[in-house]
């Protein structure tokens, strides 16, 4: 299956994996696997797993597998991930934030501040291996990796300035210097 970055509509998984094989041959305590490359987002992993007791393999284990580059994006996924599986905040403000997150450059100050803590608690995710309740590893990743991701969440921290209204100019100002092609 493919899909475009963010242009294709949410998809399920289970429902997908049900209708293209036969599943009464597995065993139901077998983990679905699901490798996902270059997704861009979650937003079928959180689709599939909020629809997932409605289907009959629904009882199963899930592992999703994210092959994605840059590192920054997988950043960003852990990144909204983090704000969903966050039950301390009510599930209205939970719904909130994550579509600043996914939809905005520029968002709130109390948004940043939040970004900014779940950026401490997701470099001890890489750190240490703590964090997001136990549902997600990182065994698979190679050190250097790490690293990326661990000064990825590290430049979450509030005390750069950035400036995202003057690059977003610079940038569309030499966009339209580019020659068009027809």
């Amino acid at each position: 299956m493919c899909f475009d970055r963010g242009f294709s509509a949410t998809f399920d998984f289970i429902e997908a994996i049900e209708n293209t094989t036969d599943t009464s041959s597995t065993s139901s305590t077998d983990p679905i696997n699901i490798l996902l490359v270059s997704p861009g987002d979650i937003r079928h992993i959180v689709y599939t797993i909020a629809r997932r007791r409605r289907h009959p393999l629904g009882n199963r284990p899930i592992h999703f597998y994210i092959l994605d580059h840059p590192i920054e994006i997988l950043a960003r996924n852990l990144l909204m991930l983090e704000a969903i599986l966050d039950f301390e905040v009510p599930i209205r403000q939970r719904a909130n934030v994550f579509l600043e997150i996914y939809g905005n450059a520029r968002v709130q100050e109390r948004t940043a501040r939040y970004i900014e803590q779940l950026g401490q608690s997701l470099r001890s995710l890489v750190a240490d291996g703590t964090g997001t309740l136990g549902l997600v590893s990182l065994e698979h990743l190679k050190y250097r990796e790490r690293d990326v991701l661990e000064s990825v969440f590290k430049s979450y921290m509030r005390q750069d300035d950035f400036d995202m209204t003057t690059l977003r100019d610079h940038r569309l100002r030499g966009m339209s210097d580019c020659p068009t092609v027809t």
